[in-house]
């Protein structure tokens, strides 16, 4: 599960009842064990808009962003939204990261 850290986002094991409100009033993980970027296999990825070749808007802070492009990072990356969210074109920047696929509804 993510947790926001001042600027950046880290994964953590999922404990149950290991959850406390945290940045942007997000349920996050507390006192669970890191994950390193190199063991995910799989990263589910919001996001406020994305395109059908994989490009996506998030909500302008980049941590998945900057994540995705950490060192070790090799996880399939799959953009999850409602098919009202898929646009034919997004204005893309050097740093935003493709996903590998898109699933809508």
């Amino acid at each position: 599960m993510p947790r926001v850290e001042g600027d950046v986002m880290n994964f953590y094991h999922y404990e149950p009842g290991m959850l406390s409100k945290g940045s942007f009033g997000i349920m996050e993980p507390v006192l669970c064990e890191a994950i390193e970027p190199s063991e995910i296999d799989l990263m589910v990825v919001p996001g406020v808009a994305f395109t059908a070749d994989g490009y996506r808007m998030g909500r302008g802070k980049g941590y998945y962003d900057k994540y995705m492009s950490s060192d070790g990072f090799r996880a399939m990356k799959v953009g999850v939204c409602y098919s009202c969210q898929l646009v034919d074109e997004l204005p893309v920047e050097p740093h935003d990261v493709r996903m590998d696929k898109v699933i809508y509804n």
